[in-house]
């Protein structure tokens, strides 16, 4: 029997446009189709409620949608302002413990939180770099990103460096690290979180090692 023949670069290169194309719709297509179910559960809430009011009654039917449209952003915002009150922070944790006490909601809302959580990761994570460290044995190479400083008793700088998982960079490992450990790179945060996420499918061409560079910038401490 003789071998396969290899894909060609031609056929990798189309292989890996559509594999990275598919990354991007797909998010983004989840997102509409979410926003578009919330859009009309929403409506079909307001919209009768908004019939009934009696200065409202010669108005058109675009008119109504579009105040729904309004209440809508305006009570997502609400929510997203008590949310970020201690107090609001109490209610909505409680809420939480209550959905993942039923069976089947607990599944399905864990999934989307986590999914949530993903895609929110570069505005919530104090990433200062992203840098190579060797993990877990001598030889194999991670990705990791710098969140910070901290001194030891001996007053030795030690970095705060994460290690994700893939393809939840939401979980991984925190490790103290002296700075000769780490190999700082020409990495933009949202490129490391490319990666993990894409499992490596979505990653510069070359990654490039700083020398004599610092793993995160003294103003950044």
């Amino acid at each position: 029997m003789s071998d396969s023949p290899e894909p060609s670069k031609l056929e990798h290169h189309i292989r890996r446009r559509l594999i990275s194309g598919f990354l991007v719709i797909v998010p983004l297509w989840i997102t509409f189709v979410v926003l578009k179910m919330l859009f009309h559960a929403m409506a079909s809430l307001l919209v009768p409620i908004l019939d009934e009011l009696p200065f409202l009654n010669e108005v058109s039917d675009q008119f109504l949608a579009l105040a729904a449209v309004v209440i809508f952003v305006l009570t997502i915002y609400f929510i997203g302002t008590i949310s970020a009150f201690v107090m609001g922070r109490r209610v909505v944790a409680i809420g939480e413990q209550v959905i993942l006490r039923i069976p089947v909601v607990k599944s399905i809302y864990s999934a989307v939180r986590q999914v949530v959580n993903t895609f929110s990761i570069s505005e919530k994570a104090q990433f200062k770099s992203v840098v190579l460290v060797q993990y877990p044995r001598i030889g194999l190479y991670v990705i990791a990103f710098v969140t910070g400083t901290i001194m030891d008793t001996a007053g030795r700088k030690l970095y705060k460096v994460f290690i994700p998982h893939a393809p939840n960079p939401m979980s991984g490992f925190l490790q103290l690290m002296a700075e000769d450990e780490l190999n700082a790179t020409n990495l933009s945060v949202e490129e490391g979180i490319k990666m993990i996420i894409s499992g490596g499918v979505i990653s510069p061409a070359r990654i490039e090692i700083k020398t004599n560079t610092r793993a995160v910038p003294e103003k950044a401490n």
